[in-house]
């Protein structure tokens, strides 16, 4: 009887085992099915994240950020800064002809940048400002100029690299740039919190009291420390003991209530929030691609286009790292072949390059320098805000110096012009021989048409 007993119950497990090893190998499949989803988001949002990182390299290189809080529009100077080309999604630095995407940024001003700053630097010259709202825009204006300056300084580096380390990389370097940025701005926070405690002893002296007693302001306040007795001499006297403590008091409880917010990382997430608020707004810039009105979201299809190889890599990589998690080393050896037939054969063209028909990209000459900006003073006959000097190619040079092997672009106004090295400088007005025997006339009208067909035949030799 037990050994009938024991037999059943062998026969019940054998025929329930493989209906365990099918719903196993299922519910692994399906967990393998979730792992690719989920591996091809991380893949989209790794691509994002890099193309913002490059998106930035290219926008401190045409240095448009505010960050000089001397200069416009933190105040009335007028700006003097240089357009010019930066170039994205280049071919191989391997390549005998450098090919890229223009892009420009035309605009310096943004359209909701701007206007907030300028309403801060309007707000302290306004009549109606109280010593707490100049306390808190001395506090924000400099930090706004700040986190733009450790970005116009970090970014340039990146700028240097090549696009495949920005890809690959360039989320990774862009987070703990990120958190950085973030932490160095609380440290500043903090000082410039600190620095402008004194604001709570100020009070705007320039009004003038009426016969009914009201209180008119003038148009331009004059801020004076609070003091013990009043500033007007005419004033009868009367102790201001009562105003200052109350000030001073004022000045304690901002402190304390700025150390519990740091103690509880309330200042860091309070940087971190204008950080991604400053990366938001450089999203709003206007741009042009191959001298082409666009946004950033157009750089998206141009990503992907120019850097299949490596996104697709990064998810074959993905693919075949869950197939070996869930589904065994016979199921990832599997995809890996899979993935090489698709490669070599080209069943799918996931790996298949650019076609010339699709490339929108042109010869170029790549540079990473920076633009030049300068800040000069209000001057009467000039509109306050930027004076744009539009410049052709990357590489930033004097409007009066050409690189030699850059297109020249007509002056703006009339300078002298240096030529390329090794070679005699002619007279304007002298016949030139070439090495072919060739007499050209060169005068002030024809002397940029010259120096452009001396590059075209030339520059190469030259840079060698």
């Amino acid at each position: 009887m037990t050994d009938t007993s024991n037999l059943t119950t062998e026969l019940d497990k054998a025929q329930k085992e493989p209906e365990s090893k099918r719903e196993e190998y299922f519910k692994s499949l399906q967990n393998f099915i979730t792992a690719t989803i989920r591996s091809v988001g991380n893949v989209l949002i790794w691509c994002i994240l890099g193309l913002l990182v490059m998106y930035i390299c290219k926008i401190t290189q045409a240095n448009i950020l505010p960050a000089d809080i001397s200069c416009y529009p933190y105040t009335d100077k007028v700006t003097t800064i240089d357009i010019i080309n930066t170039y994205i999604f280049p071919n191989s630095m391997f390549s005998k002809d450098r090919k890229a995407v223009t892009l420009k940024f035309p605009d310096p001003s943004n359209r909701f940048l701007d206007p907030f700053i300028k309403s801060l630097r309007e707000y302290k010259t306004s009549k109606e400002s109280s010593y707490i709202g100049q306390f808190f825009v001395a506090v924000i204006e400099p930090i706004i100029a700040t986190n733009f300056g450790w970005y116009n300084t970090i970014y340039p580096f990146l700028n240097s690299l090549p696009d495949p380390v920005l890809v690959i990389l360039g989320p990774i370097l862009g987070i703990g740039i990120f958190i950085g940025i973030s932490s160095i701005t609380s440290f500043y926070f903090a000082w410039y919190w600190f620095s402008n405690l004194s604001w709570f002893l100020k009070e705007n002296i320039a009004f003038t009291t009426g016969d009914d007693g009201k209180v008119t302001y003038a148009d331009t306040p004059d801020w004076q420390y609070v003091r013990w007795s009043p500033v007007k001499e005419d004033e009868p006297k009367k102790s201001r003991w009562f105003t200052y403590v109350v000030r001073v008091m004022q000045i304690v409880f901002v402190a304390l209530g700025f150390l519990t917010l740091f103690a509880s990382q309330g200042i860091f997430l309070f940087c971190a929030t204008i950080n991604v608020l400053c990366i938001l707004l450089f999203l709003t810039y206007k741009i042009k691609l191959n001298d082409n009105p666009s946004s950033f979201t157009n750089l998206f299809p141009y990503f992907f286009q120019y850097n299949k190889l490596i996104i697709m890599s990064l998810f074959c990589l993905a693919v075949v790292s869950n197939a070996y998690t869930y589904l065994g080393t016979t199921s990832a050896i599997f995809a890996v072949l899979t993935i090489l037939a698709i490669y070599y054969f080209k069943i799918i063209e996931m790996f298949v390059p650019v076609k010339l028909s699709n490339d929108i990209r042109v010869p170029v000459t790549i540079s990473t320098d920076i633009a030049k900006k300068n800040c000069g003073t209000t001057e009467k006959g000039i509109e306050k805000g930027y004076n744009i000097i539009p410049t052709s190619g990357g590489a930033v040079s004097t409007i009066q110096t050409p690189s030699p092997i850059q297109t020249p672009s007509p002056p703006l106004t009339p300078s002298p012009i240096q030529s390329p090295p090794q070679m005699q400088t002619p007279s304007p007005t002298q016949p030139v021989t070439t090495g072919g025997g060739k007499k050209i006339n060169i005068n002030s009208s024809n002397l940029m048409k010259e120096l452009y067909k001396f590059n075209k035949k030339y520059g190469k030799f030259l840079m060698q």
